[in-house]
């Protein structure tokens, strides 16, 4: 057949692409386009010329059911109970199935066709339906353009916000029908509890938020300086409660006191909004048990924190975590492992978090460890490149020229003669280029294929 251009009137959801097609068929794509050369009407979109096919010619190819031009009909039913839904006393029918009978009795005397049921069972206040969800996702991919949607009443669509769903249905060329006006007794009890719902919601807000300055329970001056004194000596609020019932103190209405009373009385309009904040005295520890030594002193972090212990005691303190005071400590002294040498000599050799370079003052708690010396902090008399520049001075005056191997000969018999240490063998042509640039390149350095070259200049 030939192919035809442009869309030929249809609208865009009403053309199939080579993929719809497949999917009706179960062909292969090759097949179809196979298809749209000879037998089956074929039309090109004006957006880079991609074959269409109308639904009405696959399914006429395909000898599927070919959809009729009726409208398609959509029936909604909600109720908002389990009860509603199967009936609240035996072989009672169901407002839930009552609906449905209605709406399809409506649909075939009015239409006679055969309609697409859509059912909830869930309050008309919230919008997450499976049933109003799976409909509304219908609508709007097209499946019932032109379309009549029937209820019983509008606030089986919702109790708020139905004007949305029907402008929705209005963009979609979707008529809603409505057919009963008057509420039953089922209806007016469901929109009572509604009501009830909504007004108890708001109603728990503002209680709520007004509890507090609705209590009347006072305490006396006498008692609220009794609890601040407890307060001020450190005392739990717990206790202060439990010592002022021993003590024989009420509330204006006769009742024991309370936690939460006390702490209405005791604590600053600031203490009630910021979490509980303790002084920490880990600073003022270290000022006066800690003292900085060298770097070969090590201390377990467990000692420090048992020293710690004991002085917050002794000072009548509050114990502050292990993890305080090591945040303290990191911001002043480095952390390190340890090995504590009396469990090394058992051989035990576990690694345990500890800090270098400071002690407590007046204990053994710390121990000394043995620190080998860094490579930049050895002297140069011990470095052996100084005994090749004695060797070139006085054994090759300035002057060489040979292979590699035979001046390594040559350095190694004059060490060992010496008794210095020779210095590795690649090391010595950077050697030799220094010396020259020391000498103002007064001296000729020449290398090649390990052959050295060694004169002095003119």
């Amino acid at each position: 057949m030939p192919t035809q251009n442009g869309i030929c009137g249809a609208s865009s959801h009403q053309l199939l692409s080579v993929g719809d097609v497949c999917r009706l068929s179960g062909a292969h794509p090759n097949t179809v386009r196979r298809w749209s050369l000879n037998q089956l009407p074929t039309y090109r979109s004006g957006n880079g010329g991609h074959r269409r096919f109308k639904r009405e010619d696959v399914e006429e190819f395909l000898g599927l059911e070919v959809e009729s031009e009726h409208p398609s009909i959509l029936l909604y039913c909600r109720v908002s109970s389990g009860g509603q839904a199967k009936g609240f006393k035996k072989n009672e029918e169901s407002s839930l199935s009552r609906q449905v009978e209605r709406l399809k009795l409506h649909c075939q005397n009015q239409y006679g066709l055969a309609p697409t049921v859509f059912t909830d069972i869930g309050s008309g206040l919230s919008f997450k339906r499976a049933g109003l969800i799976r409909m509304l996702e219908q609508i709007m991919q097209h499946k019932h353009d032109g379309g009549i949607l029937l209820l019983t009443f509008r606030d089986r669509l919702a109790r708020f916000g139905v004007e949305i769903i029907e402008l929705l249905a209005k963009n979609h060329g979707i008529k809603i029908i409505y057919t009963e006006k008057e509420l039953n007794e089922s209806e007016e009890k469901e929109l009572s509890d509604d009501i009830i719902a909504v007004c108890t919601s708001f109603s728990a807000r503002i209680h709520g938020a007004r509890a507090a300055k609705l209590s009347t329970k006072t305490m006396s001056q006498e008692a609220i300086e009794r609890a601040t004194e407890l307060k001020q000596q450190g005392v739990s609020t717990t206790k202060v409660v439990a010592i002022m019932n021993e003590e024989g103190f009420e509330l204006s209405d006769g009742s024991p006191v309370s936690m939460a009373i006390v702490n209405k009385y005791t604590k600053k309009p600031l203490d009630l909004i910021l979490p509980k904040q303790t002084k920490n005295n880990v600073q003022e520890y270290l000022d006066e048990c800690i003292e900085v030594t060298t770097n070969d002193t090590r201390i377990k972090s467990h000692d420090i924190y048992l020293d710690y212990s004991e002085w917050c005691k002794s000072k009548g303190k509050d114990v502050l975590p292990i993890m305080s005071l090591g945040r303290v400590l990191i911001k002043q002294f480095r952390k390190t492992g340890v090995i504590d040498p009396e469990l090394k000599k058992q051989g035990n050799y576990k690694i345990h978090a500890g800090w270098m370079g400071i002690r407590v003052k007046n204990k053994k708690l710390h121990f000394q460890v043995k620190s080998k010396p860094h490579k930049k902090h050895v002297k140069q008399e011990e470095q052996p490149a100084e005994n090749f520049v004695v060797f070139y001075d006085e054994v090759l005056k300035g002057r060489f020229n040979g292979f590699r191997r035979e001046l390594d000969e040559k350095y190694k018999q004059w060490c060992k003669e010496k008794g210095f240490k020779p210095i590795n063998r690649n090391k010595i042509p950077k050697l030799i280029r220094m010396i020259s640039n020391q000498h103002g390149q007064k001296e000729k350095f020449g290398m090649r294929y390990n052959f050295l070259d060694i004169a002095k200049g003119k």
